[in-house]
């Protein structure tokens, strides 16, 4: 990295890029002014790189400025101490000193100052992982930035905005990145790469963010190709970054001692810094990949993992330990509590069991006493008490009936929901394009405007072009949401019991992603390959498509389930995969087609051996309390057979779980007039 420092006696300026250089110019000037310069610039070199060597020099920095009653230089100390404790994990300490910064720019009336704070506010709470706080300190800064010229000059420096533009860019798509907005955070991220590179920076953030963008996204290949883009600006914090990023590829691709080789990479660097965020990531990253070959290193690694986390979080660690003794003290004080009304019930169940028995007893001595003219009496008593009972049943099973029917319609209403919770996430992504290009054409209007003050028609027609284009964008996305909407009104519609022709393959693959998207809107961690094959050659079929489409939703789901259960109890190293194929049936007979089938396939826990005959069993569910009714399948089971089809289930424990429904009545398009 080159420094830029001023030279004492001197109007001119000269680069510096050797740390011992800059030490040496330290120790030997007797000038507070040159050597608080001079550290300044040290400090460039050292935050990201040697950030305890960084913190001392900024200290130095503040104590000199202090003496010399300097106020923008003791502004700028505290600016340097907040960006170097955060970097080391020290948050409160980096929040104090942003707000002694703020003191002073708020006393020293600048604004400047205090739209770029905005920003390092952003930055702390980025880090600490409270990411709401972390983007409204973004847009407020992004707000004040857009009202500043092109370039200006602060403090005797350039600033060109196109730079601070492209950090912001970087800074939201990084906020959207752990959110799970992957599409808006891929959005941000090529738009601060295109900057980056259009400038020639070569900043290491920018490649660094795509790369983990697209390995969330599981394209591992455009990740592993941004992780090694060539940088200028090299930082250690980055470098820990990237080779994290690259050892996650290849514990993708599996091929484990690549992986081991780039993790130790990050540690050691990590380590060296120090940089605890990055010990953290890289010290789990090797004991999950140590797990199986090598568990006492896998050990190894946990034990820093968990020291580590301990010096960054012993606050919270305090917290937890207090929950967990004020929820065990209210566990104990339950579970007396529990054990008295037990003992309670033992003894009221005893009491009424010897009264029972004695009046069993009573009842039968009388019945022997009595003589043989009262049997006929007795006997009529027994029929009205038969009679009662009956009715009773009778009352019970109309009872049953409504129950069962209010469930039925309950576990219809959760299907409806988990779609409508697909549908909000997938209608998110036409919003956000529809959003961002309408703050990109009000940025081009007002380039216009200023296109036709100056009399340039020439610009001010290529301008329009691009805002008529962007509004050609806004339509397009807008039209898709529309659709979107108008599909999940069609789901909400109670079923006409009419059969249509439907194209199969769309209403397959529409429910598939709206289930998908369900799984994610409710857990922003889930996520699964899809695969597809659908067979293109059926055409149309006569189906209800509310009721296939609920049949489908409902396998979707399950697959859904069972993978993310998995995933949960195996980690990194199962890849949760769900498939869905359509095939077209031949028929034995000479008279057309034998129908259709729809197959969806996961790689989950598969179905036991012993339940497989009770899956389609009204009421039965594998699930825990709570998550299920038991429902779906069998009400899937009975719209399947009222079109005439069959569903089936082909399953190895533990391996995988693949449904087959066929549906018959494949018809050509004549048929269909």
């Amino acid at each position: 990295m080159l420094v830029f420092i001023a030279c004492k006696g001197q109007s001119q300026y000269r680069w510096i890029e050797d740390r011992d250089s800059l030490k040496y110019l330290i120790n030997t000037t007797a000038d507070d002014t040159l050597k608080i310069a001079w550290l300044n610039n040290l400090i460039i070199l050292e935050t990201y790189n040697f950030p305890d060597s960084a913190l001392k020099h900024a200290q130095q920095i503040l104590s000199l400025s202090i003496k010399a009653d300097r106020v923008n230089d003791i502004a700028d100390a505290n600016y340097q101490l907040a960006t170097i404790y955060t970097v080391l994990g020290n948050f409160a300490r980096a929040i104090y000193h942003t707000l002694e910064r703020k003191r002073i720019l708020d006393k020293e009336k600048d604004q400047l100052g205090s739209v770029f704070l905005a920003s390092e506010l952003s930055d702390i709470y980025y880090e600490m992982g409270d990411y709401k706080s972390a983007y409204n300190y973004m847009s407020d800064a992004e707000r004040r930035i857009n009202l500043l010229p092109d370039s200006f000059i602060y403090k005797g420096r350039v600033i060109k905005k196109n730079d601070d533009i492209m950090y912001r860019y970087t800074s939201v798509a990084s906020i959207f990145l752990l959110g799970g907005f992957y599409d808006s955070a891929l959005y941000y991220a090529q738009k601060a790469f295109k900057i980056d590179r259009d400038f020639g920076l070569y900043w290491s953030q920018t490649p660094l963010l795509l790369g983990n963008i697209y390995l969330k996204l599981n394209k591992i290949d455009s990740a592993l190709i941004y992780y090694k883009e060539p940088v200028k600006i090299p930082a250690l914090k980055d470098q820990v970054q990237t080779n994290i990023g690259i050892a996650s590829v290849f514990q993708i691709k599996k091929q484990t001692d690549s992986a081991i080789y780039f993790a130790k990479k990050a540690l050691d660097t990590a380590q060296t810094m120090p940089y605890l965020n990055g010990i953290i990531k890289a010290s789990a990253l090797l004991s999950n990949l140590y797990e199986r070959s090598n568990p006492q290193e896998a050990i190894n690694f946990y034990k820093i993992n968990s020291a580590t986390k301990d010096s960054l979080y012993s606050r919270e660690k305090a917290n937890e330990i207090s929950n967990m003794v004020f929820n065990e003290e209210r566990r104990a004080i339950e579970a007396s509590e529990a054990k008295k009304d037990y003992s309670n019930k033992i003894r009221l169940v005893a009491i009424i069991s010897l009264a029972g028995i004695f009046l069993i007893a009573i009842i039968f001595l009388y019945r022997n006493n009595l003589n043989r003219r009262k049997a006929y009496v007795l006997l009529t008593e027994q029929k009205n008490e038969i009679d009662l009972q009956k009715r009773n049943a009778e009352t019970a099973l109309v009872q049953l009936r409504s129950a069962q029917a209010q469930l039925i319609q309950s576990e219809k209403m959760a299907s409806l929901g988990e779609l409508t919770a697909g549908i909000a996430h997938e209608i998110q992504n036409p919003l956000n394009f529809v959003n961002n290009f309408s703050e990109v054409n009000k940025e081009l209007v007002d380039e216009l405007q200023n296109e036709l003050r100056a009399g340039s028609a020439e610009n001010a027609f290529s301008i329009s072009n691009d805002i008529k284009e962007n509004e050609e964008k806004i339509n397009h996305h807008g039209k898709r949401a529309d659709a979107i909407v108008k599909g999940m009104l069609q789901h909400s519609q109670s079923s006409t019991g009419h059969k249509e022709p439907t194209d199969i393959n769309a209403l397959a693959d529409e429910y598939l992603r709206l289930s998908y998207h369900g799984f994610m809107a409710k857990d922003k961690t889930f996520n699964a390959t899809i695969q597809t094959n659908f067979d293109e050659s059926i055409g149309k079929i006569n189906i209800i498509p509310q009721d296939i489409g609920r049949v489908l939703l409902n396998l979707y789901n399950n697959a859904f389930y069972a993978v993310g259960e998995k995933k949960k109890q195996q980690g990194e190293s199962y890849e949760p995969t769900v498939s869905i194929s359509t095939k077209k049936l031949s028929s034995p007979s000479a008279k057309g087609d034998g129908g259709i089938e729809i197959r969806a396939r996961d790689n989950g826990f598969g179905i036991p051996q012993k339940v497989l005959d009770k899956i389609f069993q009204p009421f039965f569910t594998t699930k825990p309390t709570g998550q299920g009714t038991g429902l779906g399948l069998s009400l899937s089971y009975d719209i399947v057979k009222a079109h005439g089809g069959e569903i089936k289930v082909e399953t190895m424990e533990g391996e995988f779980a693949e449904f087959v429904i066929v549906l018959p009545g494949v018809h050509s398009k004549s048929d269909l007039i």
